[in-house]
This record gives structure tokens, sequence and C-alpha cells, in this order.
């Protein structure tokens, strides 16, 4: 194998490594949005076809799961193991792009080495969430445009729409080419047609009519607007997304050096742009991509504390490294004209430097930012019914739910877990939110054996109504890691 195909080979299987490693731990439980994809892929199999979006997200993610569902089974950690899968795409297809805009190799393969151990990135491969797919969609249409096969980067685009909501903004990328707007346009239009038109123009509720922010005055809206431009181009480097579940609480994309490296790097991109004419329209291409795959981001108006959205911006992830790539070149070759082992320990100490400080952020601190210190409250409670009662005569229910931190365990979290491929024999549980309900449930003659799993703050649970009937009670406490998950209510006879 050539030296060259040796290397991209290696920074591939890093990339690949870091994405699976410890995936059914971290993130270690479902949530809201994962859930419900859990959900649509499961009836895409069942034979329910779907084109909507559910709130910003498109179908196509569902269909990718659907497939790794069909050949792996159900579980979370194989939606994780999906954009894991996009994740290392993504890495590949930067490296053919950066060989196709720069003529050193040294920037072709620190690009996607770079990208490989990047947190924003790491995360969003590991989220079970369609946002990976928009960079995905946004370095295809790159690759393809930079290669002028303009039909193909146009339905690229086109179909690009139906990933995330998030990649709307690069719709407008198809007057760059006749040949990009006449196979763009028909996606475009059903987009519109279906999606946005209803969204925006019919309902001020919906999940992007609220956010055009029609009762604003145009002042506040311009304000708005410019606010969200500001607020996403430092969070690069200065103040990041707040959002915990794919960030640590305000960390920027980039750390100290490498922001100053980006700004070496964007330096040389500027001049490179004034001096070669022939680079200058691929430059042109890949910085507007830059900027329209973040319109999402800008034009959220009516909720300007979300931006930045690490989500939203993640298309443009590709000129991040791209440019810091540019400037870490740029510092080794004049460190190299002086003195080329200094150059080489140079770039050794900070490309070490920079890998284990990200996977450091992302596998020792994030974990501790997630709720209840990423203790997946569903999981656990599962985990336990499965261990204690599956082969016995017993009824499970769960009463209530969501006593731990940011609403977990959710119920769906749970039913999700029992449908997978692991638990899908066990289905003697029933979820119960009204307390009378309970009672009237509860038949302990048909049962050797019920158990009860609530919230463990609960005070108002009625103990007594059972001693009175001549139940055995045994109140239990479900504990991982010195946190309190569940009560366990265990009544016999």
């Amino acid at each position: 194998m050539e030296r060259s195909k040796k290397y991209i080979f290696l920074i591939i299987i890093f990339s690949l490594l870091v994405r699976i490693f410890l995936i059914d731990k971290i993130p270690a439980e479902m949530w809201g949005d994962v859930n419900e994809h859990f959900q649509y892929a499961r009836e895409i199999l069942n034979g329910n076809l779907r084109y909507k979006f559910w709130g910003g997200d498109g179908p196509i993610f569902d269909y990718l799961v659907a497939i790794f569902f069909k050949i792996f089974g159900y579980s979370f950690e194989i939606i994780k193991l999906t954009t894991a899968f996009l994740g290392v795409l993504i890495i590949y297809l930067s490296y053919v792009i950066s060989k196709k805009l720069s003529n050193k190799k040294l920037i072709y393969y620190l690009t996607p080495f770079l990208m490989s151990f990047s947190f924003w990135l790491i995360s969003f491969s590991r989220q079970a969430k369609p946002y990976i797919l928009v960079l995905l969609f946004v370095e295809l249409f790159l690759y393809f445009f930079l290669n002028k096969k303009y039909f193909l980067s146009g339905i690229i685009l086109g179909v690009g729409l139906f990933a995330q909501s998030s990649f709307w903004g690069m719709m407008f990328l198809i007057f760059f080419n006749w040949k990009i707007f006449l196979s763009a346009l028909p996606f475009v239009i059903f987009l519109f047609f279906n999606e946005i038109k209803p969204e925006i123009l019919n309902n001020n509720l919906s999940y992007l009519g609220e956010k055009t922010g029609k009762y604003l005055s145009f002042n506040t809206k311009i304000i708005n607007f410019f606010s969200n431009v500001f607020d996403n181009f430092q969070s690069y480097f200065f103040r990041g997304d707040v959002v915990f579940r794919h960030n640590i609480p305000y960390q920027p994309v980039l750390d100290i050096f490498s922001s100053i490296i980006f700004f070496i790097g964007f330096i040389i991109f500027i001049k490179e742009f004034i001096k070669n004419k022939k680079i200058r329209f691929n430059y042109i291409v890949i910085f507007l991509v830059f900027i329209f795959s973040q319109l999402a981001s800008f034009l959220d108006i009516a909720n300007p504390q979300n931006s930045p959205s690490f989500g939203r911006m993640i298309g443009s992830a590709f000129f991040i490294y791209f440019i810091l790539a540019k400037g870490l070149v740029f510092l080794y070759e004049k460190i190299k004209s002086k003195n080329l082992l200094l150059s080489k320990l140079f770039l050794i100490i900070y490309l070490s430097f920079y890998a284990i400080f990200n996977f450091y952020n992302y596998f020792f601190i994030y974990p501790q930012t997630l709720p209840n210190k990423n203790i997946p409250f569903g999981r656990l409670i599962v985990e336990d019914i499965i261990k204690n009662y599956n082969k016995s005569n017993s009824k499970i229910f769960l009463f209530t739910c969501c006593w731990g931190e940011w609403g977990q365990p959710e119920p769906k979290s749970i039913e999700n877990y029992l449908i997978s491929k692991k638990y899908s024999y066990f289905n003697n549980y029933i979820f119960i939110y009204d307390y009378e309900e309970l009672i009237n449930l509860i038949d302990i003659n048909k049962s050797k054996k019920i158990i009860i799993y609530t919230n463990p703050f609960i005070t108002n649970f009625n103990y007594s109504f059972f001693q009175n009937k001549k139940i055995n009670l045994q109140i239990q406490k479900l504990i991982f890691n010195d946190q309190l998950v569940s009560n366990k209510i265990i009544l016999t006879n």
C-alpha cells in the first residue's frame, strides 16, 4: 500500500475507533428526539413509509436507521452506530475534498485528522440524531460540485433538504449553475409546498412558524438576526452552545491554541483568494457553503437565546477544520524553514495535545454534564426488571415518570428498551400515571408477585391501602453509583 493511502487509512480507522469507543455508555440514555426516531424506523420496517418531517428532522435518517435495524436489530446502540458510520464517511469525504482544494499533502491529511478528533464531530457522530446527515450532504455536494458533476451535486442538494431543516439554507446554492438548478428544483418545490409553506405561512405555532417571529417588530427581527450571526461566529472560539445533550455547556468548538491557528489559516485563505485566480471560485464556493449552512441558526429570530446552536451549525464544520489545517501547515512550514526537527516536533506536540484534549473532554468531562451524570434511569429500570422478574409470574407497573434530571426516566425510553431485540420477549408491564387507576388494576390474586417502580421521592403513596388488605409489602431502593434511581415496591400474598 502506498504511503499516502496508509495515512488516510489510519486516520479513518482512528475516526472509527473513537466513534464506537464506549458507544453503549456515552451517551447512556435515550431521550425524546431519539425515542421518536426509534419508533419511526420501526414503523418503516413494518411497512409504514413516511416522507414528512418531525419537528426539524427529515425522514432520510429514519430510513437509514431502519436499514441498520434490519441488519442488527432494534436498540439505542444501533441508532448510535448509524450516526457513527455516517461520521466516518464524513472523514473520508473531507480528505477527498481537501485534496481537490489544495495541492499540499499535509493539508489533506490534517483536515480529516482534525475532524476525526473534533469533540463537535465525535459528539454528533454518537447522538443518534440526523444533524450529522447535514454535514454529510454538505460534503457530498462539495465533492460533486468541485468535480464539475453539476447534475449530481444538484440532486444531492435536493435530497439533502430532507435530512434536517438545518440544511435548508443550502437551497440558495441552486443558482450556482443551471444544471444544479434544474436537478434540485423538483425537491425544492416539493419541500416548499409540503413543509415550508404550511409550517411558516399557515401555522404561527409550528416548529418553523414560531421561529420566524411574525409578531416581532422589524427592528427586533433585524437585531435578533445579527445577534444570532454574531453568537454563531464567536461560538467557534469563545462561548459555545449551552445545550448539554451534545456539548459541554458553553465550551467553544476550538480550544484557545487552535483558535489562534485558525485565524492564521483564515488570513492565508484570504491571501490565496486574492492572489490565485485558479482557486478563487472554489474558495468562494466553500465560503458560501460555510455561511448558508448556518442560515437555519441565523433565522431563529424569535428565540435568540437558542443561538449558538451547534446542531444547526454543523454544516460549517468542513470549512472550520480546512482553515485550521491551513494555519497549521503555515506554521509548520515557517518552523521547517529554520529547523526541520523542530517543525516535526511542533506538529507532533500540537496534534497530540489536540487529540488528547478533545478525547478527554468527550469521554471524561462531557458525561458529567449529562442528566444525573449520564446515569440512565430508564435503562437501569429495564435491566432490573429483566434481571429479576422475566421468568416469574409477575406483573410490572411503572407508576409516574420523570423524577430524575431533565425528565428521566422517560416512558418512551423504557418502552423502546423493552421492545429492543435484547428484551423483546418481555411484555408483562403497564405504565400508570393515576393513583386510583393503579389501585383498581392491582389484583394480587392473579399474580404471584406485583412490582411497582415509582418515584423514590413520592410522599403521598398510600402504603396503608395494601397493608389493610393484608398484602405483603416490601420497599427496595434501586441505586446506581450512589444515585437513587427508583423505588421498587414489591407486593405478594
